[in-house]
């Protein structure tokens, strides 16, 4: 028997996170993870479909090249279920609902997060008032733990849909309130390598636009621009783009519009990614938009070098909403953004925040005075590509923000689903620690990258890649 668990925790899976399907069949699961060319037309054909629908929570790997790579929910909801007295329901509709205190919520991320958000506030509603007669605690609440999008489908319930009425607590995993430069080069220059491109299907989604960076990110001519407002850019549907600013101008709207001083406003914990490789800014001449790691103008730089500032996918300006940006509660580890909802630290810090608000007689996590204590930003920057074929070498890269006190950096590729593990030791060649991994089966990958040495080293960083036939 756990801690009790009084009020009702939904989980939130971030774009592709949840399964789909069509007439009952996946379309959209852990069977896909193998990329190859005949199931990117297969996936295509039937995702672009308007009968599909979410069934559950992604529990493995799945990588979307050049876009997002997501590494399941499992380790995360059983954690929860693990440390808590818990029931558990998946509940894509209302109708699902019956009484728990956890609550898996699916939902079909091709659509427009604003329809995904008015389901989650009918599932939330009827999910707290199940619970509350159920349980006999009149006064439960909502806590809510989100994956990447999933964090903008909850901030819009929350401000939008007053759901904040009724939410003691919103913890973000990586979401990007302020986009992401991924969304931006993967809808203006695709991605196509070893015969896999999902970009065609991808871009019909509304979701994809609203990651959209919120700022000025694209330099022209010296000057940088919002993608709203360069209607020349490719590939990319105007209508989509300009849509999917205009979502993000919601939540700031409603945020400003809401009373932030009632004592029944929700807390907010963004945990952010640090220290791995990413896009942070793009050059348009006209032609061709290249992205770069460097931060646009205006923008200033910290935590890292200024190359690194982030988790790989989000910035970390980004990871924290723009109504925040004065308030330091923000949770800091070098991580990947594919990572870190798995990672051992990030559960350790959400079972301890989920504790704590169960805990009578204490302060909750609304006093924005209450800085983490998880705020260790040193680690490891890890540079690995997406998909390699069985007979090209992997490469992998690493830097360390220790340098001086790590001897030994080690890498750990396991083959998912399988019992296969492999472990090589990476060579310090003028401050980055690399190694070249020979050919790996057809299939998806988990990589662990941990530093040896004396004192306190910086904590493992983990990502995923594929190897398509």
């Amino acid at each position: 028997m756990g801690q009790r668990l009084r009020d009702v925790v939904i989980v939130i899976p971030g774009i592709t996170g949840s399964v789909l399907a069509r007439h009952s069949r996946p379309v959209w699961a852990p069977t896909f993870a193998a990329a190859t060319g005949a199931m990117t037309r297969r996936f295509a054909a039937a995702l672009t479909a308007d009968d599909v629908v979410a069934q559950r929570l992604l529990p493995d790997v799945v990588v979307v090249p050049g876009l997002v790579k997501v590494d399941g929910y499992t380790r995360l909801t059983d954690a929860i279920a693990a440390r808590f007295d818990v029931r558990r329901v998946v509940a894509v509709r209302p109708a699902d609902v019956t009484p728990a205190n956890l609550v898996e919520f699916p939902y079909d991320w091709r659509q427009d997060n604003r329809r995904s958000a008015r389901t989650l506030a009918a599932v939330a509603e009827r999910a707290l008032a199940a619970w509350r007669d159920f349980a006999a605690v009149p006064d439960a609440r909502l806590i809510v733990i989100a994956h990447s999008m999933g964090g903008l489908v909850a901030r819009y319930f929350l401000e939008v849909l007053d759901g904040w009425r009724e939410t003691r607590a919103l913890i973000t995993l990586g979401t990007p309130f302020r986009g992401s430069l991924d969304s931006l080069g993967y809808l203006a220059n695709g991605y196509r390598k070893l015969g896999v491109d999902l970009s065609g299907p991808m871009r019909a989604f509304p979701s994809v636009y609203q990651l959209l960076p919120t700022y000025p990110v694209i330099d022209v001519d010296g000057r940088v621009h919002r993608a709203a407002e360069l209607p020349g850019l490719p590939n990319m549907d105007a209508a989509l783009v300009e849509d999917g600013l205009r979502f993000h101008r919601e939540i700031e709207s409603a945020v400003l519009a809401n009373d932030r001083t009632d004592p029944a406003r929700y807390a907010l914990l963004p945990i952010v990614g640090t220290h791995q490789p990413t896009m942070q800014s793009a050059n348009w001449n006209g032609e061709k938009l290249t992205l770069a790691p460097e931060p646009p103008a205006g923008v200033d730089v910290f935590l890292a070098d200024g190359r690194t500032d982030g988790d790989g996918t989000v910035g970390v300006w980004s990871a924290s909403p723009p109504d925040q940006s004065s308030s330091f509660t923000d949770v800091f580890l070098a991580e990947k953004h594919v990572g870190l909802q798995r990672n051992p630290r990030v559960l350790e810090t959400v079972l301890g925040r989920l504790a704590k608000t169960q805990a009578t007689g204490l302060s909750t996590l609304r006093n924005e005075s209450d800085v983490p204590e998880s705020t260790h930003v040193s680690g490891i920057s890890l540079y690995l590509d997406d998909l390699y074929l069985p007979d090209e070498p992997i490469i992998i890269r690493a830097r360390t923000t220790e340098a001086a006190t790590v001897s030994r950096v080690v890498a750990e590729t396991e083959h998912v689903g399988t019992a296969k593990t492999r472990t090589v030791e990476l060579a310090n060649k003028a401050g980055t620690w690399q190694a070249t991994v020979p050919r790996h089966a057809i299939g998806p990958y988990r990589v662990t990258v941990s530093a040896r040495g004396e004192g306190a080293m910086p904590t493992p960083v983990h990502d995923l890649f594929e190897v398509a036939g």
